[in-house]
């Protein structure tokens, strides 16, 4: 006699909410690094009487760690600010555009390299965005004047290094890649029993 035997299993996949977002960097001369977004912390937002727009998200979940050549460091108190402006009142329209600053603040602490420590790392991003965007935790699209991509990396003696950024990336979660993996349907399996009657 045999016997089937339906088994289902149901996997529900939901989003857990996460308390940050991890983004990656790399620029010239070796920088390279992480930092991470608290993405439940509210952006304090202000206005100018011309229309400027200006927010700052600050946390203590936001953090950062990096190297630049020698140095190697971690931001004790890590900023995003975000500027958006309209500038219609000098090109009008068609000529009118919007124009967004995306940009990283995080004071540094971290070994001294020729009794110099590390103090100080700010990467900035200027580009086109849509206003319906700010403010907003993903980084703008890499601008094409390499002059708005750029980083300064600022030692104990307040002297600025700046360079050129080569990439600020927004790492995907790891329940996100295995949503897509598996996918969120249910998953059946079939067994067959087979009984042997004496």
């Amino acid at each position: 006699m045999a016997k089937s035997v339906l088994l289902v299993l149901v996997f529900c996949c939901a989003r857990a909410e996460a308390s940050t977002l991890l983004y990656s960097f790399t620029g010239d001369n070796g920088l390279s690094g992480t930092f991470t977004l608290d993405d439940t912390a509210a952006f304090i937002i202000t206005e100018t009487p011309r229309g400027e727009l200006f927010a700052r998200l600050s946390s203590p979940l936001n953090t950062l760690q990096g190297s630049l050549g020698p140095y190697t460091f971690t931001g004790t108190q890590v900023e995003l600010l975000t500027f958006h402006d309209y500038y219609a009142p000098l090109f009008p329209p068609p000529n009118d555009f919007h124009r967004s600053q995306w940009t990283i603040i995080a004071f540094l602490t971290g070994p001294p390299v020729n009794g110099l420590s590390p103090a100080q790392l700010t990467m900035f991003i200027e580009n086109t965005v849509d206003p319906a965007n700010f403010p907003s935790l993903i980084p703008p699209p890499i601008p094409t004047n390499p002059d708005n991509f750029r980083y300064s990396f600022i030692t104990g003696d307040r002297r600025g290094n700046p360079g050129q950024l080569n990439t600020v990336v927004l790492v995907p979660e790891p329940s996100s890649l295995l949503l897509l993996a598996f996918g969120s349907l249910p998953v059946f399996a079939y067994i067959r029993v087979r009984r042997t009657s004496s």
